[in-house]
């Protein structure tokens, strides 16, 4: 199974200003590439998506497959040859059920909100500070509540 993240939109709740501010920075060298790498360690370690975009998950064959975020969409289903395939998807938006096993490729978009930022910002900030400064971040990591979804 391979999850890729087609799209990335800009996040307006955690911002490379306000990251600068917490991390007391003066030069600008690749903070959103920092801040980027922070927030999906931070969205894998949680299960939930602190920005808004697409993902496309390349799945086994299985008769029930797991969605990773806060899905707002799924936006299509097909198997290897490009067909559209029946699914069924549950009430939280992050299983969907076949009648077939087959492999599959899921599109689907996520969404966050505002809370959900705000509550998980403070290990964002601090993983990418221990990135910037050159650090594996290992202890940020291990405070962050895992799989909250």
């Amino acid at each position: 199974m391979r999850l890729t993240r087609l799209t990335r939109v800009t996040n307006t709740y955690i911002t490379t200003t306000e990251f600068k501010a917490f991390a007391k920075i003066v030069s600008s060298e690749d903070l959103q590439t920092i801040l980027n790498t922070a927030i999906d360690k931070i969205e894998a370690i949680t299960n939930i998506s602190l920005q808004a975009g697409t993902f496309r998950l390349e799945s086994d064959s299985s008769l029930e497959h797991k969605l990773y975020y806060n899905v707002s969409e799924v936006t299509s289903v097909t198997n290897d040859l490009g067909e559209s395939v029946s699914y069924t998807l549950n009430s939280l938006k992050n299983r969907i059920y076949l009648t077939d096993e087959s492999e599959l490729i899921i599109s689907y978009s996520v969404t966050t909100t505002e809370d959900l930022c705000k509550s998980l910002k403070h290990y964002v900030y601090e993983y990418a500070s221990a990135l910037y400064d050159g650090q594996d971040g290992m202890i940020v990591l291990n405070k962050v509540p895992r799989n909250i979804c």
